[in-house]
């Protein structure tokens, strides 16, 4: 048998099946162990989704032709990558930005972090060159930490309504946090008062849109954004510009008589 192929790792024997004259035997064959090939491919794996800011693990795999797992190699060196803003710990330092690893039994874990809420995808990559690519995997945002302005107020005449101001929630990392009911209240740096509804909740995106402000006062100024137990926000300068008022002037005629009277 000079042919004979087994394409998975492990301890074998073989029995062959003989008859003779009416009566079969099987002798079985001393055990053999099948070894993985070289390295043909990698697996990367992590769960999904996970929270912008929170260190998770990735675990990678390398994989002979066959998809055995390569156990014998402790040595190689791989480096990884990703989409988006992901960085890695490889040393477990909690200081991410160092990204090679080395294969121990054909396998390793790394932490892994991304700050930015989005979909990402991770790759190992050695020489050869071998790789492997995970699956997407999803970035939420964290808990609602601070506000921010998404629509700035703008410069406005005076006695007209400021176009739409919108605040929203966001994320340590400023990233916008979808969640409503949270009460967001405007107040006013600058001389006058600020008319109109100051306090609007959140909508199911996490956004506050105040459409019917009013400033009874010219001159700059500035909006600050609040909620409990959340971090203010200040919005950019603006300006409340006079009204322009026309004038119109209208002439009359008088005819002088020659005396100190005039009509």
């Amino acid at each position: 048998f000079n042919s004979l192929s087994v394409d998975k790792t492990g301890s074998y024997t073989l029995t062959p099946s003989t008859t003779v004259s009416g009566v079969t035997t099987t002798p079985a064959s001393g055990s053999f162990t099948v070894s993985p090939g070289a390295i043909a491919s990698y697996v990367v794996s992590a769960t999904t989704p996970q929270t912008a800011g929170a260190a998770f693990d990735v675990t990678v795999t390398a994989k002979d032709a066959n998809n055995n797992t390569v156990t014998t190699d402790t040595g190689t060196e791989v480096t990884m990558s990703g989409t988006g803003s992901v960085q890695f710990d490889s040393d477990g330092d909690t200081t991410f930005g160092d990204n090679a690893k080395t294969l121990n039994a054909g396998t390793f874990t790394i932490s892994a972090k991304d700050n930015v809420a989005e979909s990402i995808t991770i790759t190992a990559t050695s020489s050869g060159p071998r790789t492997g690519n995970s699956s997407s995997i999803t970035i939420n945002p964290g808990a609602a930490n601070k506000l921010a302005f998404t629509t700035q107020p703008v410069d406005t005449t005076y006695g007209t309504t400021l176009p739409n101001v919108v605040v929203q929630l966001q994320d340590q990392f400023g990233n916008n946090v979808a969640q409503s009911g949270t009460s967001i209240a405007l107040a006013l740096t600058g001389s006058g008062t600020l008319g109109g509804t100051t306090a609007v909740a959140t909508g199911a995106e996490g956004s506050a849109t105040f459409s019917d402000l009013t400033v009874n006062r010219i001159g700059s100024k500035t909006l600050t954004a609040s909620a409990t137990s959340l971090s203010a926000a200040t919005s950019s300068s603006f300006t409340i510009t006079a009204k322009a008022i026309t004038v119109t002037a209208v002439a009359s005629t008088k005819t002088y008589d020659g005396s100190t009277n005039s009509t």
